[in-house]
This record gives structure tokens, sequence and C-alpha cells, in this order.
């Protein structure tokens, strides 16, 4: 089936689910280049204040954010990208 027979623009697909992603990548270390460039750093330094992170180190706070941005987006998208009038 195609988008134009059911009059869905694109955006109101592809929009949230981009932002869904970068949400997801928030949750793991290879997530995000920053996460891995970070983990880099700390692994490089031999008077970090931190230890190494972990594959699932950034669940903690990164798993909560996203359930609530996917949430948010659940709500808010439909009404942010509405479907154009036939």
């Amino acid at each position: 089936m195609r988008l134009q027979a059911v009059c869905v623009r694109l955006q109101v697909l592809l929009m949230p689910l981009s932002f869904a992603s970068m949400l997801g990548g928030m949750t793991t270390l290879i997530g995000t280049s920053t996460n891995l460039v970070l983990n880099a750093q700390i692994e490089a330094d031999p008077d970090a204040p931190l230890e190494p992170l972990t594959m699932f180190t950034m669940s903690v706070v990164g798993l909560p954010a996203a359930l609530v941005g996917v949430g948010y987006l659940a709500v808010f998208a439909p009404l942010a990208f509405r479907a154009a009038p036939p």
C-alpha cells in the first residue's frame, strides 16, 4: 500500500522514528559515537575519576529517559505531524 493512498505524509512516520532512535541510542555504550569517544578517553587516562563504561552502564539513566521520550512522542507526534487533508 502506498503512503499517498492513505494520505500519510512521510514526515509523519520518519520524524518520530528518528527521535525514537536517538532516544534509544542513549541506553547503550554503542548507541552513539559520543558514548564511544567518552569511553575511549576514560580508558586512555590513567588518572580518570571513572571506571571504563560497560555496555549497559548508561541504561540506568537512559532507559527511563527513553521510555518517557517515546511516551511523549506517542502522545504529541500525531498532533504535531498531522496528515495532509485530501
